[in-house]
């Protein structure tokens, strides 16, 4: 494949998005543009609305008025009884109609209402599909971070092997370079036997040269015992650096098993060959062996945890973040699994799943004031399991354990460690405690007859409960009771984290690039000490033989020499088998990296889709929000109309109550007609002008929808676009990965 070509089809893919990005970021602006007019609109037709309708109650209110006090006028030289009855029934005639009236609005209002509960469903739907993207956004990240620590371990293990494997080639070069010295050497011996041969009358020449070898055998001498002491030294420094390997290594987080503490012993306690108090014998050495605590000891804690553990501190131990019972979960899972292989027992894994189970474990438990354990400080007993709550979570819909044949929960007090901590808490201080904790339970648990050693442990109960799959999570509540949930099944974990092996792998690499170094340099050490040998021997015979040289004596040499250059080329050819162990290994820890980068990248932009889908699942959101504001706005109005109704209906049969004293008013008559009329001629020309106000808004708000859904439709369209240019630039970069990597053609 031309990867030319693909590197250009991925500069087009990075333009699409960059277009798109700024698509988006364009009609976002539009949108938000927009719908801040709508809002303006909708409050201002909303304001002209109550206006209209207060003028038009006012023009009610007084056209009413008007026509009383004009029949009064009209007819006040004949008035009478007749008059007054008639005028009443004209008012119950109105308030008839606006009795049907009433029934129109709360048809009306049903429908409004409908409308607003069908909006608020879908609110509530969309808020739930939020919140599942806002989890997906979250596991993404978590996952994506672990990824990333994955490949920085890589990338370290891939210089370390590469410093080893330039150390090796150096070494051999010296190695090849001191056997070509031997080759000139020794065909220097091999010249000087051809000219002893020429010059064997010459007995002075023959001395002067014996005596120039003389001191040029004595500097080779001295140099070799100097060479030979800087290695002694690199060796001693060797064994300082493995000795402080070997430290690490032994202070490794793991779990050291009693020698008896093997299948038999299980074998015979389930088959009741032992009881719990025989068998809690046999394991109580475990707890010397792991020098278990009752309390927490800092001064004790020796295990080579990693640097950031130590940096990270635990805010509120009963209320931990998410991160921290992802990572001592993964650590526990870890500790239990290394036990789990010496009985060929299935292995652990963490999960989102397991992780969210736990948590909402310890929320119930919170929630429900359970403690588990006695509290000697505070006199208070112990309850144990909280089973209807764990039953209730267990068997529920949505629970996150709810697709697993089987569940348990094995509890820890962590009360006498964490209480009454004084100092800062880290992780690594909070990870001890667990470890603790599990120590207890596998080395101290005899009264409780092993229970939750053989759960821990993952053994089978009866033939019916030998699953495949195990689930870990590790959480703790406010009364510092360590839970660990676990659940079984047949079927795939999907979406396991990464476990970690707490360095073990680096160390062992860094102990045995150690040996090998130790061991070439003492190769080395025991080669230079064989030549001083030699050359102290060569040494003393030129000195006794200084007058004479034999040809003899330059043949023997030479014949040692070319057993020299032989025991070279042997040591020669097996350190270049090491290097090409070594070149192998360096490549294959280069395809890691390499795949680790595409994973790496792969996730990270599995988190820009999720970016991308969190915002999408916003946007809708805010505009059903929106939509909801309207539908209680139409609401509001129809209620508006109601109290209006009501209020005309209850001001009419006022007004029939109060007719005979407004007929006393009689004499004041052509008074009010005017400053009826006055007050009447205002507000009609008042109605129109709010008349027309409001229908103009109107078109205006309908337009400004219109313009909003088909921008929201835009960005949509937009969005599609970047996510198919994002997808197009992560294929193309795990393709580019894979072909650099040498994994496709």
């Amino acid at each position: 494949m031309d990867i030319e070509r693909i590197k250009k089809d991925m500069a087009d893919a990075h333009k699409e998005v960059q277009q798109a990005e700024k698509k988006i970021t364009d009609i976002k602006n539009i949108i938000e543009n927009n719908q801040n007019k709508l809002n303006e609109n909708v409050e201002k037709v909303s304001k002209l609305k109550r206006d209209l309708d207060e003028k038009l109650d006012t023009q009610l209110k007084y056209q009413e008025k008007l026509d009383f006090y004009q029949k009064i006028k009209d007819e006040s030289e004949n008035f009478n009884k007749s008059l007054v009855e008639k005028d009443i029934r004209e008012k119950n005639e109105k308030i008839k109609l606006l009795e049907l009236k009433q029934a129109q609005i709360n048809e009306n209002w049903d429908k409004v209402h409908a409308e607003t509960i069908d909006i608020q469903n879908k609110l509530e739907i969309e808020l739930t599909n939020l919140n599942k993207a806002t989890e997906v956004q979250k596991n993404t990240n978590d996952s994506s971070n672990i990824m990333k620590r994955e490949l920085q371990r890589n990338e370290k293990r891939v210089d370390r092997s590469k410093k080893a494997l330039d150390d090796s080639v150096n070494e051999i070069e010296k190695f090849e370079n001191e056997i070509k010295q031997l080759t000139i050497d020794i065909a220097g011996k091999k010249k000087n036997i051809k000219n002893y041969r020429n010059k064997e009358s010459q007995n002075e020449e023959v001395n002067s040269e014996a005596l120039t070898e003389l001191d040029q055998q004595q500097e080779l001498l001295n140099k070799l015992k100097a060479d030979s002491k800087e290695i002694g030294q690199k060796i001693k420094n060797l064994s300082e650096k493995l000795e402080a390997n070997s430290a690490k290594i032994a202070a490794i987080p793991r779990i050291k098993l009693p020698e008896k503490f093997n299948k038999a012993l299980f074998n015979n306690y389930t088959q009741g060959k032992i009881d719990g108090n025989e068998m809690g014998q046999i394991t109580t050495e475990g707890l010397q062996l792991n020098l278990f605590q009752e309390f927490l000891d800092k001064s004790q804690l020796n295990f080579n945890f990693d640097e950031v553990d130590y940096k990270t501190e635990i805010e509120d131990i009963q209320e931990i973040k998410d991160q921290v019972v992802i990572e001592i979960s993964a650590f526990a899972a870890s500790l239990l699994n290394k036990v789990r292989e010496v009985f060929e027992l299935p292995q652990l894994s963490v999960n989102p799943e397991s992780i969210e189970f736990t948590k909402e474990v310890v929320k119930r438990y919170n929630q429900d004031n359970w403690q588990s354990f006695n509290n000697e400080k505070n006199e208070t007993s112990g309850k144990g399991h909280d089973i209807d709550a764990l039953f209730e979570l267990w068997n529920s819909e949505n629970s996150a354990f709810r697709n697993f044949d089987s569940k348990e929960e094995v509890i820890g007090n962590g009360e006498p460690y964490l209480a009454d901590f004084k100092d800062k808490l880290t992780l690594a201080d909070l990870k001890y405690v667990v470890f603790q904790n599990i120590i207890s339970m596998l080395f101290a648990d005899s009264e409780n007859e092993i229970g939750k050693v053989l759960t821990l442990l993952g053994f089978p109960k009866d033939e019916d409960s030998e699953y495949r799959n195990h689930l870990l999570g590790v959480s703790i509540d406010k009364y510092f009771t360590i839970h660990f949930e676990l659940a079984y099944s047949d079927n795939q974990i999907e979406g396991s984290y990464l476990l970690p092996d707490f360095g073990c792998e680096k160390l062992n690499e860094e102990k045995v690039n150690l040996n090998n170094k130790k061991e070439q340099l003492e190769n080395r050490l025991e080669i230079n000490h064989q030549k001083i040998k030699d050359q102290e021997q060569i040494l003393a015979q030129l000195e006794k033989k200084a007058a004479l040289l034999s040809v003899e004596k330059i043949k023997n040499d030479i014949s040692k020499m070319d057993s020299k250059k032989s025991e070279l080329k042997k040591q020669l050819k097996k350190m270049k088998q090491h290097l090409s162990e070594q070149k192998d290994d360096w490549i294959n820890l280069k395809g890691k990296v390499t795949l680790a980068i595409s994973r790496y990248e792969a996730s990270k932009a599995a988190i820009t889709a999720a970016d991308i889908e969190l915002d999408a699942k916003n946007n809708e959101v805010n505009v059903l929000k929106k939509k909801l504001d309207l539908a209680l706005a139409n609401e509001k109005k129809v209620n508006e109309s109601k109290e209006l109704n009501v209020y005309l209906q209850t001001s009419l049969k006022a007004q029939i109550l109060e007719a005979n004293k407004e007929l006393e008013a009689n004499a004041k008559v052509d008074e009010k007609l005017i400053e009826i009329n006055e007050i009447l001629l205002k507000t009609n020309g008042q109605i129109t002008d709010l008349t027309d106000e409001y229908n103009l808004e109107i078109v205006k708000v309908s337009e400004m929808e219109s313009i909003l859904d088909q921008s929201v439709q835009q960005k949509n369209s937009f969005v599609l676009e970047l996510n198919n240019a994002k997808k197009r630039i992560s294929n193309l970069e795990t393709k580019i990965a894979l072909i650099e990597a040498g994994f496709e053609e």
